[in-house]
């Protein structure tokens, strides 16, 4: 690929410069992509309170086990 040594610089010059460019256009999409899903709404509402005397004594006792867990968080 390389007939003339004097030509290595100009090659890896070019090479890294191609390589810088492809890393700033990779993070520039990982940059809204991202931004896309955080404007998206989740499905799953967490504000809606399950009625206690729908669930048994176990999901009860979960409930309560996973608000400790993550109120302590």
């Amino acid at each position: 690929m390389d007939h003339d040594p004097n030509h290595f610089p100009t090659i890896i010059v070019a090479c890294v410069t191609v390589t810088i460019i492809l890393y700033i256009i990779a993070n520039v999409i990982i940059f809204f992509h991202q931004r896309n899903l955080k404007n998206k709404q989740d499905p799953v509402i967490n504000d809606l309170p399950l009625t206690t005397n729908e669930l048994d004594e176990e999901q009860q006792k979960m409930n309560s086990y996973l608000q400790s867990v993550t109120e302590t968080q």
